[in-house]
């Protein structure tokens, strides 16, 4: 399925890494290869439209590095995020994520959508 998704430019490797995921979640994308979450984590995240992108990104959730990536992705059949976490799992239910949020057992970056003006 055709998605968005955020992502962040780590400054010392360059790479694109995921926006929100805390450490123990965090995986890098390449343009044009399929990303899966990291070894007891997932799913992904991205969004639904790019309206619903741009919201979040507009809404104050934006840092210098931002990107905007059109992808393809896998749903999910699981409805929260988690990555483990010494002494417990963080997790996040999809209803308190972002609106358009989508779950992801995989995540392609295509393209990557110019939004600064």
């Amino acid at each position: 399925m055709i998605g968005y998704k955020l992502t962040t430019d780590n400054c010392v490797t360059n790479k694109h890494e995921s926006f929100y995921a805390p450490y123990e979640g965090r995986v890098v994308y390449e343009v044009g290869k399929t990303t899966k979450p990291r070894e007891g984590c997932g799913p992904l995240a991205a969004f639904d439209t790019k309206k619903q992108a741009m919201d979040c990104i507009l809404n104050g959730n934006c840092i210098s590095t931002i990107k905007l990536w059109r992808c393809d992705y896998e749903p999910s059949k699981k409805c929260i995020l988690f990555a483990p976490s010494y002494p417990s799992r963080i997790t996040t239910h999809q209803k308190s994520l972002p609106n358009g949020t989508v779950l992801a057992e995989s995540i392609t970056l295509l393209e990557e959508i110019r939004w600064r003006t």
